[in-house]
């Protein structure tokens, strides 16, 4: 059985240039990722809103933090 995606909470939604600022990419780079489903986010309209705590946690997998 498929797991079911947790919903998104839209008090948690940003704008595609905030995500991208917090995630260290380009814009389109963020529309992309959320487009092809790797960081949560949903189309509103002709935008998208992008969940602030996928993006971080995006941030967070490209740069990992080195143990001391």
């Amino acid at each position: 059985m498929a797991k079911k995606p947790k919903p998104l909470d839209l008090g948690n939604l940003i704008s595609v240039p905030e995500a991208a600022v917090i995630a260290g990419v380009d814009e389109r780079h963020m529309r992309r990722l959320v487009a092809s489903g790797k960081v949560r986010g949903a189309k509103a309209g002709r935008n998208y809103l992008v969940d602030r705590e996928a993006a971080a946690a995006w941030e967070r997998e490209r740069n990992p933090k080195k143990p001391c």
